[in-house]
């Protein structure tokens, strides 16, 4: 296919839209203009055609000239499935999804876009089938057309991440780190085998490092061509937040697996105009622009639709089909009978062999849930003495002399420090506590003599005991 001279990709999520447009020159690629859209109460996908009008007015300012791009959901709004059937013609295994589409997923057909894509698997093949809510797709298209753009497909974002190269026949996780969350692509034996959104948050102070590094441990070990099974080869990290070298060294070390940091230039095979100020945060949008004419998921033009036919030739494919859906549909139904049984008696062995484990939890849960009611009904004196505490540093720059809390939670606290800002720094953390109010210093002062430290005091309460 020949390829466009400007492609325009369009990265949505629920915060707003990035828009990237590349230009080509044979098959080199290069980011020309960068610009981004963000949602707000008045101005969001509920609104398609005030938010299409918005979009043009921003490309406008920004520069872009393309008028056909492809639009990406964000991993959140999708649910992947993968499904493995017997080696089939195109048509057959068509309609096998379309009956596995209407079983797998709790929402009606009706609110659902599906597309699929699939690659040899042993005997047979891996399909792995991927719905979008209709509303959705239905929002997109109207706000394109109400920016003058024409869409060529509506797509997934991760997934295009996977797609905007030559798919590589080595196993990979590409993981695409966002503020309000992690969207992860599996990709092994040349296509894609697994899309998943982590709801692990990355954008505030303190972000959970633990609860990502168990989200991801989980997918490999439960993802297709996962950790366990050796084809994972590398971890492709793309970072849109410019976490520290400290947070990637511990993930690394975290998942024992290769990595590295995705580059526009040699993962996506695009360079960069000088004027562009462009950032990772522009990756999706850049691989959607990249992936243009290439196929993989769209749910603007499903493989799942049956082709158009004409004349009366399309009775005998009609009974040709049928007649294979059928065939196609008892296998699928055999296997997946076989499956669940294998599944069962799986996890009859793991219950039996894990017995013991799950006695020895029973009597730990039994004896919790016993000492909870100590701990409920402790006395109110232990909080008090909790938050006090915690605002003391470490090092040993300021300790206390003495401490009275009074029954209705009034206390009086002393103490000495190595100097005044030692003194005002747990000044600062006791007013900065929720749990204490009425925070106020008595005196900051020398304690004379030849010494230079200070003594201090000061009255607080514990909020809720009055």
């Amino acid at each position: 296919m020949r390829r466009r001279r400007k492609s325009l990709g369009l990265a949505v999520t629920e915060q707003g839209i990035t828009a990237v447009e590349v230009g080509w020159n044979g098959p080199a690629g290069t980011i020309l203009h960068a610009a981004a859209l963000d949602f707000s109460d008045e101005l969001n996908l509920s609104l398609p055609d005030a938010l299409g009008r918005e979009l043009k007015a921003v490309l406008r300012r920004s520069g872009f000239q393309a008028s056909r791009c492809v639009i990406g959901l964000a991993a959140s709004w999708i649910v992947a499935r993968e499904k493995v059937v017997p080696a089939t013609d195109a048509d057959a295994l068509r309609g096998a999804l379309s009956i596995a589409a209407e079983l797998e997923f709790a929402s009606s057909p009706s609110d659902l876009s599906f597309d699929y894509v699939a690659l040899p698997a042993g005997q047979g093949t891996a399909a792995m089938l991927v719905a979008a809510p209709r509303r959705v797709v239905g929002q997109l298209t109207s706000m394109a057309r109400s920016a003058g753009l024409s869409v060529e497909a509506i797509t997934v974002s991760a997934a295009a991440m996977a797609t905007g190269q030559e798919a590589s026949p080595a196993g990979r996780l590409i993981l695409c780190l966002l503020p309000r969350g992690v969207e992860a692509v599996v990709q092994s034996g040349g296509g894609i085998r697994l899309i998943r959104h982590l709801s692990v948050r990355l954008d505030a102070p303190g972000a959970p490092f633990d609860a990502l590094v168990g989200e991801l441990r989980r997918l490999l070990a439960l993802a297709p061509g996962g950790q366990e099974s050796g084809l994972i080869q590398q971890v492709l990290m793309w970072d849109s937040i410019e976490r520290d070298a400290s947070f990637w060294d511990s993930l690394k070390t975290s998942l024992g697996l290769p990595w590295k940091l995705g580059q526009l230039a040699s993962d996506l095979g695009v360079a960069v105009a000088p004027s562009v100020p462009i950032k990772n945060l522009w990756a999706q949008a850049a691989a959607l622009a990249c992936c243009a004419g290439r196929g993989g998921i769209d749910f603007l033009h499903s493989r799942l639709a049956p082709p158009a036919r004409s004349g009366w030739k399309w009775r005998v494919g009609a009974a040709v089909a049928a007649c294979a859906v059928l065939l196609g549909v008892g296998v699928y139904f055999f296997l997946d009978w076989h499956a669940k049984q294998q599944e069962v008696q799986t996890l009859k062995t793991q219950l039996s062999q894990h017995k013991d484990a799950i006695a020895q939890a029973k009597t730990l849960t039994d004896d919790v849930t016993f000492a909870r009611t100590w701990y409920d009904h402790r006395p109110a004196v232990l909080d008090c003495l909790r938050e006090i505490t915690g605002a003391f540093p470490q090092e040993g720059k300021i300790w206390a002399t003495s401490l009275v809390i009074r029954q209705d939670m009034q206390a009086l606290l002393t103490g000495k420090a190595v100097n005044e800002a030692a003194a005002l720094e747990v000044f600062d953390h006791l007013k900065s506590d929720p749990r204490l109010v009425r925070v106020k210093p008595l005196f900051i002062r020398q304690t004379g003599g030849t010494s230079r430290d200070v003594s201090f005091a000061v009255n607080l309460s514990l909020r809720g005991a009055d």
